[in-house]
């Protein structure tokens, strides 16, 4: 139905994309937005005028994203090398601490064995 508000859903790319730069939507200060003209149309069937970045769009209200990742499953592949980790959301991976990762024999951890020197990369 028309209405004053519109809600819209953010695709994952769009949401990724957003998270992932540290200059973009990070806090109020720096999430404004800008309309072309013809971006929608009222009930009348009349186009919206062109808004740009202005003062006046900034955010009315900004959630920070509070939610913390956390490690969905892993791969290790011996063979090559490598231990994929797989969040729960878009992580940094010059922030992730190798040796802060242990691998271990049981949930209890009788045996195990915490990382040294291994470099991070992104897939």
């Amino acid at each position: 139905t028309n209405g004053r508000f519109v809600t819209i859903t953010l695709s994952t790319t769009d949401l990724i994309a957003i998270q992932t730069n540290p200059n973009l939507c990070t806090w109020r200060g720096n999430c404004y937005i800008a309309l072309d003209a013809g971006t929608f149309r009222d009930a009348s069937s009349n186009n919206n005028m062109a808004a740009s970045e202005d003062p006046s769009l900034i955010v009315l209200q900004f959630i920070a994203d509070n939610v913390r990742p956390f490690l969905l499953q892993y791969l290790l592949d011996m063979n090559a090398s490598v231990l994929v980790l797989n969040f729960s959301k878009p992580v940094n991976p010059a922030t992730l601490r190798p040796g802060s990762l242990t691998l271990q024999d049981a949930s209890n951890g009788s045996v195990f064995y915490s990382l040294t020197d291994s470099q991070t990369s992104s897939l």
